[in-house]
């Protein structure tokens, strides 16, 4: 077993549509070479394929200056969300003392978080369906806080 390799037919999994098998080779190979970057494109397999939980176990057995990591702490806060653990997500995307480095001017990752949590949270506080005017709604009475807002304009 190769890890390199391994990735390189994760990532063959993910071009057939087959995000569950790539979650899987994803783990294997970063246990065979536990690098930053493959950490977090194991943990992206993981939310892909909808394998919250196991997101979160592969999470906390991560090193603690792993689990500080930018995106890593980004994927924690969509998991969160898609688990329902707002105060979680909220936590984490209030926390100041993090940031992605290598963040790319007009990237969404955040700003899309942001949207997600409390589209998420509200429609399920208020038992709402969302649909185009409540996502307005959330846009206009939750504007995205300047530290997480990349986009070229809002």
């Amino acid at each position: 077993p190769n890890g390199w390799a391994l990735r390189c037919l994760a990532i063959l999994d993910l071009f057939e549509k087959r995000p569950e098998e790539a979650a899987q080779k994803y783990q294997e190979a970063f246990r065979l070479l536990p690098i930053l970057p493959l950490a977090a494109e194991c943990g992206r397999s993981l939310l892909r394929a909808g394998k919250y939980s196991d997101f979160q176990e592969f999470y906390r057995n991560l090193p603690h200056d792993v689990q500080r990591w930018g995106r890593l702490l980004a994927q924690r806060a969509e998991a969160a969300i898609a688990q329902k653990d707002f105060a979680a997500a909220q936590e984490i995307l209030d926390d100041e003392s993090w940031e992605i480095a290598d963040m790319r001017e007009g990237e969404r990752l955040l700003s899309d978080l942001w949207y997600q949590l409390h589209t998420a949270r509200l429609a399920e506080k208020e038992g709402t369906e969302i649909d185009e005017s409540f996502k307005a709604r959330i846009r206009q009475e939750f504007p995205v806080p300047k530290r997480l807002d990349f986009r070229m304009n809002s």
